[in-house]
Order: C-alpha cells, then structure tokens, then sequence
C-alpha cells in the first residue's frame, strides 16, 4: 500500500488516539478497584 503524507499523519495520530483510550482505560480499571 502506498501512503501519502497525510494518510502517515492519520495513522499516527489514530495509534496515539488508541494508546491513550487503552491508557485511560487501564488507569479506570486500576481506580476501581
């Protein structure tokens, strides 16, 4: 697949929208308890 500049700036900005949502819900877990 070839990805043009833009599509490399989503990409990365979705991968570092999913760590911090998995981060975020980690810390919720971890608060729970």
């Amino acid at each position: 697949m070839n990805f043009t500049n833009i599509d490399q700036g989503l990409l990365l900005f979705y991968i570092a929208v999913g760590i911090l949502a998995v981060v975020i819900l980690l810390l919720y877990i971890a608060s729970k308890k």
